[in-house]
């Protein structure tokens, strides 16, 4: 869904950082529903999987590990910058014309 908001939101200037990656809005609905399935489609109770593990604990580690993406985005995207850090990236084009992105973190003096 953050791909959609770049793309849409004007404001954010992303299409100027990055040229070269370009994603039709079809194909990121498609795997927005997909991964909603995967994320839902779980908890639907099975009586044909294996007995010895609950049905519950697979989507249960997902939404978890979903979790903890969400907390980890907050404390460095908005937490980090209430107590004075900034975080600041370099593009560098490699030989080949790919690029790769480095983050570094500096405190505001």
């Amino acid at each position: 869904m953050g791909l959609l908001y770049l793309t849409f939101n004007k404001a954010e200037g992303w299409v100027h950082e990055r040229t070269k990656f370009r994603a039709p809005v079809s194909t990121t609905v498609f795997w927005i529903f997909s991964l909603l399935f995967a994320l839902i489609g779980p908890f639907i109770k099975n009586e044909v999987l294996t007995p010895t593990i609950p049905w519950y604990i697979v989507p249960t580690v997902g939404w978890g590990t979903a979790g903890l993406g969400a907390l980890y985005w907050l404390f460095w995207a908005k937490i980090w910058p209430l107590l004075g850090y900034h975080i600041q990236h370099e593009v560098e084009q490699l030989p080949d014309g790919s690029e790769v992105v480095k983050y570094t973190v500096s405190k505001e003096t």
